[in-house]
């Protein structure tokens, strides 16, 4: 099941359900400051983050309101 936005990233990020994250997905032209939080969060917690063109993170969430981040 795929997931969406800053604040369910940040959240699943800094909670005990991290170990149930496959991937993080992020629109790789989106500039934003907690995106960039998302992205060192991930790196230290070892999970992987994969930069993507908009219109593929759209296929992917079915939606264009999914604020740059997309998580498995």
């Amino acid at each position: 099941m795929i997931f969406f936005g800053i604040n369910p990233t940040l959240e699943v990020l800094n909670s005990k359900h991290l170990r149930n994250i496959k991937e993080i997905i992020i629109d790789k032209a989106k500039e934003n400051p907690r995106i960039e939080t998302i992205t060192g969060l991930a790196s230290k917690s070892g999970v992987k983050v994969r930069f993507v063109d908009r219109p593929v993170l759209n296929n992917i969430t079915k939606t264009s309101s999914h604020q740059g981040v997309a998580f498995d």
